[in-house]
């Protein structure tokens, strides 16, 4: 698969919003959380996405945002002429402070 073909791909996933391309073969993406679980497991199994790089937040308070930085080092998709691995950006947000559980001391 090439690389314009996954974005056509990624536009038409439920929950997916503001794709854009900030590199040659880097596209950002923003999700619903509700729908993260089956978007990450597509991901992986049909776009070959199987390297995840970095997971990071972005502190909006009060909520924050997740990040994940996720690459395809297989070739299994083609950034134009370039041998260059195909990477995405996924942001999700907002994700509440209220839903984490932290450790209390005894």
């Amino acid at each position: 698969m090439n690389f314009k073909d996954l974005q056509k791909e990624l536009k038409a996933i439920k929950g997916v919003s503001n794709l854009s391309l900030i590199r040659q073969n880097v596209i950002k993406i923003d999700l619903e959380k509700s729908v993260s679980k089956a978007f990450f497991t597509k991901l992986k199994e049909d776009f070959y996405f199987e390297h995840c790089s970095l997971i990071t937040a972005v502190d909006n308070q009060p909520d924050f945002e997740l990040v994940y930085h996720l690459s395809c080092l297989s070739g299994e998709l083609t950034v134009d002429d370039t041998k260059m691995s195909a990477m995405i950006e996924v942001h999700i947000h907002p994700v509440s402070y209220t839903h984490l559980t932290l450790p209390t001391k005894a």
